[in-house]
């Protein structure tokens, strides 16, 4: 279940979303927020804050984003994301921000430039708010992009951590390799026996622990794997004794 702040500026963004996933209540901070899994399973408390790039902009400027609202996230939630919602960029000829302030005609915006912060200034600190404050930053086009990026990460904090798989296989069909938390060095190299592959490795890398099991392992302790069967078994022995199979 979603959580949307009942005060103006959040409340209005109920409609767009999908029937029964939301709940208008008063939050401390924040616009949003839903109950998540941690790495361990645990419950974790996420928050989100949404800012049109305007208030964003005024809020840093004025020093009260990183003086009060932040501080707010970060004693309320365990995971905290700011969502900028707007479209913006570089002046050609002035290197300022400008926000889109409307349409003049079918794909012509109207810019408006912002005084006293360069799309240099803007971006240099929103890397500080990532790195040194550890903000989640997400940027919308508009409130609706904004509602349906809440439900998306809702629906990815609810999932079990272990369920999130799509970035940790050794290689995809093109060959290249793609991990982004590396796998033990046993599962590498179980990953590589005939009929193994990422999802079977873990097994394997559990089963025998360290590489001289795998290589000293018989046929029938071989079969004692789940997904292992009497043919794979007979492969993978031969295999790793550089015997034809």
């Amino acid at each position: 279940m979603i959580l949307i702040d009942s005060r103006i500026g959040s409340a209005n963004l109920a409609h767009l979303f999908s029937p029964g996933v939301t709940v208008l209540t008063t939050l401390e901070a924040g616009d949003f927020a839903f109950i998540g899994n941690s790495t361990n399973e645990e419950s974790v408390f996420v928050g989100i804050e949404r800012k049109t790039l305007s208030d964003l902009i005024q809020s840093i400027m004025s020093g009260r984003l990183i003086a009060e609202q932040l501080p707010k996230m970060q004693s309320s939630y365990n995971i905290y994301y700011l969502v900028a919602e707007g479209i913006w960029r570089t002046c050609p000829q002035t290197g300022m921000l400008q926000v889109c302030t409307g349409w003049v005609a079918k794909g012509t915006a109207k810019w408006l430039s912002i005084s006293g912060m360069s799309s240099r200034d803007f971006h240099a600190r929103l890397n500080t708010l990532d790195i040194f404050v550890g903000v989640k930053l997400r940027f919308t086009s508009c409130p609706f992009e904004t509602a349906k990026l809440v439900e998306a990460l809702h629906g990815w904090w609810s999932k079990p951590f272990r369920e999130h798989r799509s970035y940790n296989s050794i290689k995809h069909q093109t060959g290249v390799v793609a991990q982004l938390s590396k796998p033990s060095f046993i599962r590498r190299v179980a990953a590589e026996l005939p009929g193994i592959g990422f999802q079977k490795s873990a097994a394997v890398a559990t089963k025998f622990k360290t590489l001289k099991r795998i290589v000293d392992a018989s046929e029938a302790e071989l079969e004692t794997v789940d997904g292992i069967g009497k043919a794979l078994a007979s492969k993978i022995y031969k295999a790793v004794r550089g015997i034809p199979y």
